[in-house]
Order: C-alpha cells, then sequence, then structure tokens
C-alpha cells in the first residue's frame, strides 16, 4: 500500500501542470485586450473612415489594465502605445526611404524606435489612469480623461498625433476645438470610452 509521502509526490507534477497555464492565462487575455484596442484605434484613423470605432477603442484596453497599477500598468499602456504608433505609422518607411535614402531594414528600426518613444504616451496615461483611480476618490471617468490630456501635453511628439485626430470626420464632435484645442477633442473621447467601460463593468458584475 502506497504510503502518504509517495501519493503526494505522484500528484505534485499534475497540479504543476494545471496551475501554470492557469496563471499564464490573464497575461494573455490582457495581451488579445491590449491588441484588440490597438486594432481599433488604427480602424478608427481618418483614412479608414471608421471613426465610430474610437468610442469604444480603448474600453478593452481599460479592460486589462483593470487591477493593474505600477509599473504594471505602466508596461500595458507602453505596449499598447508601441503598437498603436508601429500600426498607424507604417507608411513612415516609405518615406524614411524615398527621403532619407535609408534601407528598409533602417527605416523600420526607426519607426520602431520612434513609436517607442511616443508609446509612452499611453504608458504614462495607464499608469497615472490607475494610480488616481486606486489612490484618491476622483472616478475613472475624469482621471481617465485627465490623464490622456496631461500624458499627451507633457510628451512630445516626433511624429505629431493625437488622439482628437480619430474624431475629424466627425465635425460636431470637433467643434469642442475652438474652445480648448484638440486636448479637449481627446478628454470627450477618452471620457467617452470610460464610460462606456464603466456602464459594462456594472453590468457584467
Amino acid at each position: 500500500m502506497p504510503s502518504r509521502s509517495s501519493l503526494k509526490l505522484a500528484t505534485e507534477p499534475a497540479a504543476t501542470a494545471v496551475t501554470t497555464p492557469e496563471r499564464a492565462r490573464p497575461g494573455l487575455v490582457r495581451l488579445g485586450l491590449v491588441l484588440l484596442s490597438a486594432g481599433l484605434m488604427v480602424l478608427a484613423n481618418p483614412k479608414p473612415q471608421l471613426w465610430p470605432l474610437a468610442l469604444v477603442a480603448l474600453v478593452p484596453a481599460l479592460v486589462a489594465l483593470r487591477g493593474r497599477t505600477g509599473f504594471a500598468a505602466f508596461g500595458w499602456g507602453w505596449l499598447l502605445g508601441l503598437l498603436c504608433n508601429v500600426a498607424g505609422q507604417y507608411w513612415a518607411i516609405t518615406v524614411l526611404m524615398r527621403f532619407g535614402k535609408m534601407t528598409w531594414w533602417t527605416s523600420a528600426l526607426v519607426l520602431v524606435a520612434v513609436s517607442a518613444y511616443q508609446g509612452l504616451v499611453f504608458a504614462v496615461w495607464a499608469w497615472a489612469t490607475q494610480t488616481l483611480t486606486t489612490r484618491t476618490r476622483l472616478p475613472l471617468l475624469f482621471s481617465a480623461a485627465a490623464a490622456m490630456v496631461a500624458a499627451e501635453l507633457a510628451i512630445p511628439f516626433l511624429m505629431p498625433w493625437t488622439l482628437a485626430l480619430l474624431l475629424t470626420p466627425c465635425w460636431p464632435a470637433i467643434q469642442v476645438a475652438e474652445l480648448c484645442g484638440s486636448w479637449a477633442v481627446t478628454f470627450l473621447l477618452v471620457l467617452f470610452n470610460a464610460a462606456v467601460f464603466v456602464v459594462l463593468e456594472a453590468r457584467l458584475a
């Protein structure tokens, strides 16, 4: 008859095999949500003219950031910004090759480097949003919108663009730019995304 110690040793590998994928699963889900947000923002660019997607583009990212603070929130936000910049400004490779006389690989590296820097806007946004929401009494609606505007103001772009660009085909929404510039449009866009996230979170709770 097997002893208790032998039974324990026999069951340990199986337990490890079960728990390891379960621990990895949340990370894969967050990665998928970040990829979805990046894809929605790229599709919401003026050229595809799918601007309504911008109204919900940040919702998957906000879901991915739920429960994440500090460096984790910063990292997921940076990844989102990196993907958005690389996918949204792919045309820069052709420009660098034609006017900068660079090779394809050099142009691609320059694009990735610039995108990595500009991704800091989303990194700071994610970190500030989660920090303000968890450490203060500010509601997510205000903290997310204010954090994005602050990040856009604090970090200058080498290839300038703001979230307000996504709503340029919707002329009624961009009229607020007359009052406070493009940052007012960014504020309202992120505010709407945060509102959608809050409503969905309340209904699914």
